[in-house]
């Protein structure tokens, strides 16, 4: 494969307060990039949180890369996602990031939640915040905990029309609200939006918040 090196940071272009604004909390918050190197797939999460939920690589054993392997043949959306992430992480195969960008394209057709994380990760990476947008939304909508999470940060941190802080209020509260892992850092991220959201804004923001309760509270979350 011929050398492959794409490094992309989700930011602004100077030039106006806004931007300037939203720019540095993009850096200073986000820090997204992918870096696809010689095929090999490397996406830092945003969040500790996320980290833990994504990045570690799979076992290296021979056993479980067959399994893998068979088990993506025959289109089984876990395996399929398994191999990815072997192809992405280049550590127990030789790695393609390409193959495994495909591999979770397929998986998230299967509506396998965790391909909706890393979907939304490279999407974000690239700047595209509206496919990163319906990745986390799709992903969250499933169980998937860093998808929840990550999608009320691409709401406090992109530019309008996806930015919004009202929804970034309210995703974060849902996820603050759960008293599981994510919870501690949706309720960091949310003092800031708190902080900056126009006081005139915090009556449809705590609605939109009720209503997410309402009916993504009871949602268990996504075990693989």
């Amino acid at each position: 494969m011929a050398e492959l090196a794409i490094v992309a940071t989700l930011e602004l272009e100077s030039g106006t307060r806004e931007a300037d604004e939203a720019g540095a909390r993009l850096k200073a918050i986000a820090r997204v990039f992918c870096l696809l190197v010689l095929g090999v797939l490397v996406v830092p999460a945003v969040t500790a949180h996320a980290q833990s939920l994504e990045r570690d690589a799979p076992a290296c054993t021979a056993e479980s890369q067959e399994k893998a392997r068979i088990g993506a043949e025959k289109g089984d959306p876990a395996s399929v996602y398994l191999l990815a992430r072997y192809l992405s992480t280049g550590r127990c195969m030789p790695g393609d990031g390409l193959r495994a960008i495909q591999l979770y394209k397929q998986a998230a057709e299967s509506n396998y939640p965790p391909a909706f994380y890393n979907l939304g990760m490279l999407a974000a990476a690239r700047r595209d915040v509206a496919a990163a947008e319906d990745y986390f939304t799709r992903g969250a909508l499933a169980g998937h905990r860093g998808c929840e999470l990550q999608l009320g940060i691409l709401y406090s941190i992109a530019p309008p029309p996806v930015g919004d802080d009202s929804k970034a209020y309210a995703w974060l509260s849902l996820t603050a609200s759960r008293s599981e892992p994510v919870s501690s850092e949706a309720e960091e991220r949310l003092k800031a939006v708190r902080a900056r959201l126009p006081e005139s804004d915090h009556p449809s923001a705590e609605a939109l918040a009720a209503k997410l309760r309402k009916q993504y509270a009871s949602l268990s979350p996504f075990h693989p």
